[in-house]
């Protein structure tokens, strides 16, 4: 079943899901950036800084997801509930909405990752109610 959005305005859905990762941004002040992505990597929401490339950035997120899905399909470890992606630099978190969509956040080196994979955690909550009250 594709993203039951057809139901509601994709205007009012897109604002309604920026306005969680704002919320999102807003309780862990070191996200630098956050996406709301399809499995096939297709941007639904995004605030992200201006000389990032959502698309790709968004792309890359789903292909990491996917892949690491089906590692532990083969290694019969389960669903994956969160991916995190550590640099010198800083981070991205990736975790699953739903079987169709994806929770990519980036952040600074510095941010508490437990907070960060809770905050993200509530989020999807909030995606999953916007998304199924349409």
């Amino acid at each position: 079943m594709p993203l039951s959005l057809r139901r509601k305005p994709v205007e009012t859905l897109g604002d309604a899901l920026t306005g969680v990762l704002k919320e999102l941004e807003s309780k862990v002040r070191e996200i630098d950036g956050g996406l709301i992505v399809r499995n096939d990597g297709l941007v639904i929401a995004s605030l992200m800084r201006e000389n990032l490339d959502r698309d790709l950035v968004a792309a890359m997120s789903a292909s990491l997801l996917n892949v690491s899905s089906r590692v532990l399909e083969e290694l019969q470890k389960g669903f994956v509930e969160d991916l995190v992606v550590k640099g010198e630099n800083g981070l991205i978190a990736i975790i699953s909405v739903n079987p169709e969509i994806i929770l990519a956040t980036m952040a600074k080196k510095d941010v508490n990752l437990g907070l960060l994979l809770l905050s993200m955690k509530k989020a999807k909550d909030k995606i999953l109610k916007i998304i199924e009250s349409e």
